[in-house]
């Protein structure tokens, strides 16, 4: 028999119920159980009965010519057809009915027949009311037997046969009783087997469709972490080009624009050198226009380039405790300064202030901004600058009665080169980016910066207006910072003392460039490798860092011997930074210029090396950039007139030509041009006798050292007295391995170009 329970909840906290209590749907299926039994009884005990018919007949048509006892026969087997006809649709009549055939049997033959023995037939019906209905109808039907034998026998029998019935009844009913029990349990039992192993099904059908929604919601997390790597890893990539495309950007225009402002110098303040003893006013006017917009355009390169090296997280900051209101009080002095002739008064209000973790340049750089900002924009009446601490960061505020902003502006106020409703002819127009890097400054420090302002006063209003004030914080615990810019968690305090450092080179900018890029450390210039030594006697650094060219074997690279000195634990790195001591030490160059030159540097640098020589110099400018080359002449003839003889080389090959025909006295020289390096030109004047002792003055775009590492590569190589361990060996690949692109399954890499070229050793 097969059965499919519906679908039901078991209430939580009801586990224990579970196994006292049927549901409905459990006792149906004990009932079905119940006459399934019943059913296979009744089948069997209307063969049995039809059995004993069937003998009774035979034995009766063979021995007896009672026709009554026949007729008794046929009237029993028609009753027995009867309950075999209604079993299935009735099988408690079909029961009674047969339990009828048989008591009437056993009650019936005995008198008849005068023989006593034929009342032992009286059992079987008791026996079967208990199987068929329940142990108390055995016990009712037994003592029903009794009394209807004791009827219809009278005094022919003896009295114990009459309790036959009785006693049998009796036992049936105690035999009865446990097996009806055991079968409703088991009933019950299997009913609630089946139930739960139902429920047990449906719990695991849910438990796999739950796996497998697991498994895809696992899949998709994968697949997106995939997409957010790459994601970050391409947002990363396009800050680094948009910082390298800033910084190529500005040495393309810094030329240039050297150039225009050198002419209009020149120019303006050296008329007879083009023949005239003076200019007139108008030409006055547009030379003066000339030099207001070259100016501008130099400073705008050079918002550009900050705001783009903020937005890249590459802003050099030089981090260290101060105290914010002498900064404060220097940028009002600068503001007063600004506002001189406006009726304008400039206060700051500071109170007890707490040491904050900051780069006093760039935070006086914003105070500043803001203020020139207010004073820019602000007619009569009052300029404040207050400071005070709340809870863990503390809150500047730069408030002005000046034209106030619109509410629809102060959305976009922040945003670059956007600027305030205002006309491009408006003399107060700005360029539109000192908020932007401002508000990146502060947020490098991890703070934030905003602005409000009850709205703008009407134009041509001369008076104090509704005014604006800009806020920004500075937290007193410092906070790392998100790819985004954005603060996040405080870190824990400082140590009292920073690892030490030691940095092994002739340049103090090397050091400088590290001290801004890698604030964990407290890094110390040495200046050799006695030097180093000395030191290494007194304390044990952290590491060593040697600074070296990959072509030359400077003073600051490290010799065969040092590893043995340092300590087991003293990590000893050699790397290429950009550095002027490369060129000094392996060129002899009496000073490098870096483009964009000024007047003062390039006369400066002529005098270095001709100061002593009697005139007329001949000098010769060698670079690619025809502009530079003029200007550079124009700036000497202009300076020195008569004491100088300038001439010009684009390529390195006719410069050569040109000094081995007509030694100069001097030569100016571009380290990068298009037929070979500078350093090869170098090169070439040190092998020939006549040209070693010439005095070279160096002229660079790019910062003293770059040219070298473009031309030649750079070198990172780690050393160590004691070995590394396995680990160590894995983490140092593995960063490697990231700094060229790869990113592992679950990590997330460096992304390529944060740092130069680099040539493991």
């Amino acid at each position: 028999m097969s059965y499919t329970p519906p679908d039901e909840a078991v209430p939580a906290g009801q586990g224990e119920a579970i196994a006292a209590e049927v549901p409905a749907w459990a006792q149906d299926y004990v009932a079905d159980t119940k006459h399934d039994v019943l059913m296979r009884s009744l089948q069997s005990y209307l063969a049995l009965n039809g059995l004993i018919l069937f003998a009774a007949w035979c034995y009766l048509t063979l021995h007896l010519t009672s026709d009554t006892l026949l007729l008794g026969v046929l009237a029993a087997t028609a009753l027995l057809a009867l309950a075999f006809t209604l079993m299935k649709t009735h099988p408690r009549a079909s029961a009674a009915a047969l339990l009828v055939v048989s008591a009437a049997a056993g009650l019936v033959m005995p008198p008849l027949l005068h023989s006593p023995q034929y009342l032992g037939l009286v059992i079987l019906p008791v026996i079967m009311a208990g199987a068929l209905f329940t142990p108390a109808a055995s016990l009712a039907c037994g003592l029903l037997a009794s009394l209807a034998a004791m009827r219809l026998g009278g005094q022919a029998f003896a009295w114990p046969l009459f309790a036959i019935p009785a006693l049998a009844g009796v036992a049936a009913w105690l035999g009865f009783r446990p097996l009806h029990g055991i079968l409703q349990l088991s009933s019950e039992q299997c009913a609630r087997a089946t139930w739960l192993s139902e429920r047990l099904r449906d719990q695991r059908g849910r438990l796999n469709r739950t796996i497998k929604d697991l498994d895809a919601s696992y899949q998709l997390l994968q697949q997106t972490n995939r997409d957010l790597i790459l994601a970050r890893q391409e947002a990363d990539d396009l800050r680094q080009l948009r910082h390298r495309f800033a910084t190529n950007l500005s040495h393309e225009l810094r030329t240039p624009l050297n150039i225009i402002l050198g002419f209009a110098n020149l120019i303006y303040l050296k008329p007879s050198l083009y023949g005239y003893s003076s200019w007139g006013e108008p030409l006055l006017r547009d030379l003066a226009e000339i030099r207001r917009a070259a100016d501008y355009l130099s400073e705008l390169v050079d918002d550009v380039v900050d705001l783009a090296r903020a937005d890249a997280m590459v802003m050099p900051m030089q981090r260290q405790p101060a105290n914010l209101r002498p900064l404060i009080e220097q940028a009002v002095g600068l503001g007063r300064s600004l506002a001189r002739g406006k009726p304008v008064s400039i206060v700051a209000e500071c109170g007890e202030l707490p040491e904050v973790i900051i780069d006093p340049v760039r935070i006086q750089q914003v105070l500043f901004n803001l203020i020139s900002n207010a004073v820019r924009f602000t007619n009569a009446g009052s300029i404040t600058v207050r400071a005070e601490r709340r809870d863990a960061e503390v809150v500047v505020s730069v408030a002005d009665t000046g034209q106030g902003i619109p509410a629809e502006e102060l959305v976009h106020i922040f945003d670059e080169f956007h600027q305030v409703g205002r006309p491009k002819s408006d003399p107060n127009l700005g360029k539109g980016l000192g908020l932007a890097i401002a508000r990146r400054l502060v947020g490098l420090h991890g703070g934030r910066m905003w602005a409000e302002s009850p709205g703008a006063a009407p134009s041509g209003e001369a008076g104090p207006g509704p005014g604006s004030t800009f806020w920004f914080t500075l937290p007193l615990a410092e906070r790392p910072l998100s790819a985004g810019g954005q603060s996040s968690a405080p870190k824990p305090p400082e140590a009292r003392r920073k690892p030490r450092v030691l940095v092994m080179d002739e340049d103090g900018g090397t050091t400088s460039y590290l001290r801004r890029r890698l604030e964990a450390y407290e890094f110390i210039q040495v200046g050799g490798e006695e030097q180093l030594l000395a030191v290494l006697a007194a304390e044990r650094p952290l590491a060593v860092v040697a600074n070296r060219s990959l072509t030359t074997a400077s003073p600051d690279c490290i010799s065969p011997g040092l590893l043995s000195r340092l300590d087991e634990s003293t990590l000893l790195v050699e790397c290429s930074l950009p550095s002027t001591s490369w060129i000094f030490g392996q060129s002899d160059l009496l000073a490098v210029l870096t483009k964009p030159v000024s007047q003062q540097e390039v006369l400066a640098a002529v005098r270095r090396c001709l100061g002593d020589q009697p005139g007329p110099w001949r000098i010769l400018v060698v670079d690619d950039d025809r502009g530079f080359a003029h200007l550079v002449t124009r700036i000497l003839e202009a300076e020195l007139g008569d004491r100088c003889e300038v001439s010009a080389a684009y390529t390195g090959q006719s410069a050569l030509a040109r000094m081995r025909r007509h030694k100069p006295d001097m030569l100016l020289l571009d380290l990068l041009l298009p037929d070979m390096s500078g350093f090869e030109v170098l090169a070439e004047l040190r092998r020939d006798p006549g040209l070693a002792d010439l005095p070279v003055v160096a002229a660079t775009a790019a910062t003293p050292g770059e040219d070298q590492l473009r031309a030649e590569g750079a070198a990172f190589s780690i050393y160590r007295r004691g070995p590394f361990q396995p680990g160590e060996v894995i983490r140092l690949l593995e960063a490697a391995l990231g700094e060229a692109g790869y990113v592992a399954p679950g990590r997330s890499a460096v992304p390529p170009g944060t740092l130069p070229e680099q040539q493991a050793s």
